[in-house]
């Protein structure tokens, strides 16, 4: 295995691995064929890029907290998957989710169920080749495809 040293490989995956909640087609193209190339040569493994899905979905999940503090109901919120994901992963005040006002019949176990295999998800995609690299799209909002249908 190929080593860097742990400051350039955090560097690395923090610039290929980050999501946008808007993000260009050459970006996610690029990005995908230098994630291919360091797998291949060893230079990272797939727990490399799953540990730094999993910091980014945290952060966006936060961001979706964010959002309801500031008024938004979390029907409304950018990413329902991160945000069960950061709540899953008690990165948002628990106590404060009992207070929010869901759509009558969701609750915060709906969000949590969407963080399920979220993690794998993203990162199947991260390294999945697409077929039309002009089209190339991530799950920048991860786990919207799955948010309620009020959305």
């Amino acid at each position: 295995m190929n080593t860097f040293s742990s400051d350039l490989k955090e560097s690395i995956l923090e610039e290929i691995v980050r999501f946008r909640l808007v993000d260009s087609n050459v970006a996610g193209w690029t990005n995908y064929r230098l994630l291919q190339l360091l797998l291949g040569e060893g230079y990272l493994t797939l727990n490399d890029i799953k540990g730094q899905v999993h910091n980014v979905l945290i952060l966006i999940g936060i961001q979706q907290y964010k959002q309801i503090l500031n008024g938004k109901y979390p029907d409304h919120v950018s990413s329902c998957g991160a945000f069960g994901y950061a709540v899953t992963h008690d990165k948002v005040m628990s106590g404060f989710a009992k207070t929010i006002k869901f759509d009558p019949g969701e609750t915060i176990e709906d969000y949590k169920k969407l963080a399920i295999g979220l993690v794998e998800r993203v990162t199947t995609q991260l390294l999945t080749q697409p077929k039309d690299k002009t089209k190339f799209a991530l799950l920048i909002k991860a786990g919207n495809e799955e948010c309620f249908d009020s959305h």
